[in-house]
């Protein structure tokens, strides 16, 4: 009987421990992240369009579109693990420009029906926890971006100068 209760008792720590740390990134991904590069806003764009997609992606999905809003452009990449919206805000001054990178809608990892009611009856339970589904895919998008965008900075690269490969 001790044996079933520290088996029950290290589950619950595990699973504690596995559910912070699945809402911790979650936060980390929606907390928006903000850097300036010396860039013209249109090549930070389409810089940010480039790097947000993983090759295969590049391959076979249709350009992102880029959106122009009244202080700069707006870029959103849209995965399975939810969408990261990057905003470029520019020029500030000469050459400069502003992102703000965060995850605006994650997808939460939906827990099973159970009952067979219709309806998920663990759904109270899975709106309280809102667990995201993958936010690690987000923050590593988001570090890409920012890689590529300081790589290309650094050199005073326009958009064909930025090597793609330089990125994991």
């Amino acid at each position: 009987m001790e044996g079933l209760t520290i088996a029950i008792l290290a589950l619950t720590l595990f699973s504690t421990v596995t559910f912070g740390w699945m809402t911790r990134r979650g936060n980390l991904a929606q907390a928006p992240v903000t850097a300036e590069f010396r860039l013209p806003p249109q090549t930070a764009a389409q810089i940010t369009c480039q790097a947000a997609l993983t090759t295969k992606e590049r391959l076979t999905r249709d350009p992102v579109p880029i959106i122009r809003t009244s202080d700069g452009y707006h870029v959103e990449i849209a995965c399975p693990a939810g969408v990261m919206t990057f905003d470029i805000i520019g020029p500030i001054d000469s050459q400069t420009c502003r992102v703000v990178a965060r995850a605006d809608d994650l997808t939460q990892i939906g827990l099973p029906d159970i009952g067979g009611i219709g309806t998920p009856s663990t759904d109270v339970l899975h709106l309280r926890i809102g667990m995201p589904r993958n936010a690690a895919k987000l923050i590593r998008r988001r570090h890409r971006v920012f890689r590529a965008l300081t790589l290309a900075s650094s050199r005073g690269a326009m958009y064909g100068d930025v090597p793609w490969v330089a990125h994991v």
